[in-house]
C-alpha cells in the first residue's frame, strides 16, 4: 500500500515537474551508433544509470527531423532486460536516404524510490547519425 502511495505521489510530482521545466537530474548514458548507408536500419540505445523504480517504467520519448523513427515513444516493453539494476532501452532506426549528420532528441524518464520518497528523474539526451554516400562507381 505505501509503495502503491509513493508511486502515484512521484508520478503526480513528475507531472508537476514536466510543467515547471524542472528536475533534469536524471543519470543516463547514450549510445553512439555508427556510421551508415542512406537507408540502412541502425539502433539506439540509453542506459539509465540509476535503479528505477519498476512500478513505474521509464518511459523514452523520441524525435527527429530526419532520421525515420518507427517508434517514437519507448517503455517497458523496450528494456533489454526487465531484472537489470541499471536498465538498457532500445529501439531501431531507418538513416535517411542523403549523406549528412542528424540528430535524434530524446526525453528520458522514470522514478527513483528511497526507503521514505519517491523521486521523479528526467534527462534531455541526443544521438547524432552520420549517414555516409556510398562509394561512387568506378568509371
Amino acid at each position: 500500500m505505501l509503495l502503491a502511495f509513493a508511486t502515484a505521489h512521484a508520478l503526480g510530482v513528475l507531472l508537476a515537474t514536466q510543467q515547471l521545466g524542472l528536475g533534469f537530474d536524471a543519470r543516463v548514458r547514450v549510445s553512439s551508433p555508427p556510421p551508415l548507408r542512406p537507408g540502412a536500419q541502425g539502433e539506439l540505445s540509453v542506459t539509465i544509470l540509476d535503479a528505477p523504480e519498476m512500478a513505474s517504467p521509464p518511459l523514452v520519448r523520441l524525435s527527429s527531423t530526419g532520421v525515420i523513427l518507427p517508434q517514437r515513444r519507448l517503455g517497458e516493453a523496450d528494456v533489454v532486460d526487465l531484472q537489470a539494476s541499471q536498465p538498457r532501452i532500445r529501439t531501431r532506426f531507418f538513416a535517411p536516404q542523403h549523406a549528412g549528420r542528424y540528430e535524434v532528441q530524446g526525453l528520458v524518464e522514470y522514478v527513483t524510490c528511497e526507503d521514505d520518497r519517491c523521486r521523479p528523474r528526467r534527462a534531455r539526451v541526443k544521438w547524432v547519425v552520420e549517414v555516409t554516400a556510398p562509394p561512387a562507381d568506378p568509371p
